[in-house]
């Protein structure tokens, strides 16, 4: 495995800064950044390193109140908008609001967390678990909203009553080539699905410092409650798995971090370990470590290898880095 710097984005306007990347995607000549934290979606010229904002914070057609996750396909640029009734928002491969229909969630219950492209046709969404209890945490969805499937129940993780450890716990994943893989935040493991939302195993994801300890654990062992009675967190310093991007030949890359519970975990500065997970032909999902970064996980290029995003020393500016083999 290799990790290049293949490009450095330096924004040469103070609103062109990205404050909070939680996504990058190549779209023909351009890098998509989704920026939760400013409520939009920035493309950057790879050729020219120009950068244009489209989707800004606010309520009207293609625009964000706010942003929750962004992905891209082959000609579109998908953003999940989490306020009101949520909704996936639909626009052109030059940002142009195209068409947005409702993201899929259950009355009465969490809202979506997460959304992901598949394999151009698809988009994966997952919800927050509230109110959830015995009901589905995914799904696949086709260009236009059309429930494909419906799947991913954690009740045996989180009990109706947990309801501390339930405020942790965020479902995300990522699809590529018949598989959807799933975790939420504070888990040991990772789950494969198919499309039609059959599970075809789980893996324990093992880094190089030892097997994973869940929230649940953690929790559980303090009587349910994320801070102990000296005004500690119990998920600081913990190691888990932060972020997660499927590869082509049924494998997915995820990220384990150390929690900073006091300032939060720094994606693009703080160290971590990238574990690849393979589905085997016999069905055995493998876990293998890779090597420890300085950079975040966050998404892939066109040709379906991982990115990884790294805010430099000086802070004025992302190197974007391509992990191949």
């Amino acid at each position: 495995m290799t990790v290049e710097v293949i490009d450095t984005i330096r924004p040469s306007r103070a609103e062109h800064q990205v404050a909070l990347p939680s996504s990058i995607y190549q779209i023909g000549g351009s890098w998509v950044i989704g920026d939760i934290s400013e409520r939009n979606i920035k493309i950057v010229d790879t050729l020219t390193g120009s950068m244009r904002l489209v989707s800004r914070a606010g309520s009207g057609p293609g625009e964000f109140s706010s942003l929750r996750s962004v992905g891209v396909s082959y000609d579109s640029i998908v953003g999940l908008e989490g306020a009101g009734t949520p909704e996936v928002r639909v626009l052109s491969d030059s940002g142009q609001f195209v068409r947005a229909f409702p993201a899929v969630v259950w009355q009465g219950s969490g809202g979506p967390s997460m959304l992901r492209v598949v394999d151009d046709s698809l988009i994966l969404i997952a919800r927050n678990p509230f109110m959830t209890t015995g009901k589905p945490l995914a799904f696949l969805v086709g260009r236009t909203g059309e429930v494909r499937s419906a799947f991913y129940n954690i009740d045996n993780y989180l009990a109706p009553e947990a309801f501390a450890l339930m405020q942790y716990t965020v479902p995300f994943g990522d699809g590529r080539d018949g598989v959807v893989w799933l975790t939420v935040s504070g888990a040991d493991s990772v789950t494969a699905f198919d499309y039609a939302g059959e599970k075809l195993g789980s893996v324990a994801v093992t880094p190089s410092t030892g097997p994973l300890t869940s929230y649940k654990e953690v929790f559980e062992a303090n009587g349910g409650a994320a801070q102990r009675p000296d005004g500690s967190w119990v998920t600081d310093s913990l190691p888990t798995i932060m972020s997660l991007v499927a590869l082509p030949g049924r494998r997915a890359l995820v990220q384990v971090m150390r929690v900073d519970a006091i300032r939060g975990t720094d994606l693009l500065v703080d160290a971590g370990e990238l574990v690849l997970l393979q589905l085997r032909s016999d069905g055995r999902i493998e876990s293998r470590p890779l090597a420890e970064v300085h950079a975040g996980l966050l998404g892939r290029d066109r040709a379906g290898r991982a990115l990884l995003l790294h805010l430099t020393d000086d802070g004025g500016a992302i190197e974007v880095s391509r992990v191949s083999w």
